[in-house]
């Protein structure tokens, strides 16, 4: 039976984080980490099947913490565009902190990344709330309109990192 040690997930979980948002982030292994915390890889493996799982654990509670400001955007903001602007600025403040994280990991495992593994969800997620604003302000031109917005989002948030150069368009499509 595999051993528990009491508060270890939370150590674990606390270690990497640390590394992941060190600026720049400070590459890690899992073996480094237990023995970081004073476990067994064993042990460490307990808790979570890999060096993937682990990263994914720690980002996963900073990105509910965007969603639920992405959803409050959506049904509390005046406007549509004051809307897309604060779902773009929840998007934003996470891919600043976990930006550096993806593509350190992503030049170690291989050259697609954790993003574009993962797209497809990640344009699901952001789509809901962009969806909730469009429809909130009659704005739900077309069924495909709230991914197409979130892929300018995406776009603007870690390829351009300035929405400035898509607002107008961006303006455009909801007016």
């Amino acid at each position: 039976m595999p051993q528990a040690i009491p508060e270890l997930r939370e150590k674990i979980l606390a270690l990497a984080r640390k590394r992941m948002l060190h600026n720049p982030p400070i590459p890690f292994t899992m073996r480094e980490i237990s023995r970081s915390c004073g476990a067994a890889i064993g042990t460490a493996y307990n808790y979570f099947s890999s060096k993937e799982e682990l990263m994914a654990t720690v980002m996963l509670a900073d990105w509910e913490i965007a969603l639920k400001a992405m959803n409050t955007a959506a049904t509390k903001s005046e406007t549509v565009l004051d809307a897309i602007s604060d779902i773009y600025k929840a998007l934003q403040h996470f891919c600043e902190l976990y930006g550096p994280t993806f593509r350190c990991h992503a030049q170690q495992v291989s050259p697609v990344g954790i993003l574009q593994e993962h797209h497809d969800k990640l344009v699901a997620q952001i789509a809901e709330p962009v969806r909730t604003a469009l429809v909130r302000f009659d704005r739900l031109f077309d069924e495909k309109a709230p991914e197409a917005l979130t892929e300018l989002l995406l776009y603007a948030s870690y390829r351009d990192k300035n929405l400035e150069t898509l607002w107008p368009l961006i303006v455009k499509l909801l007016s």
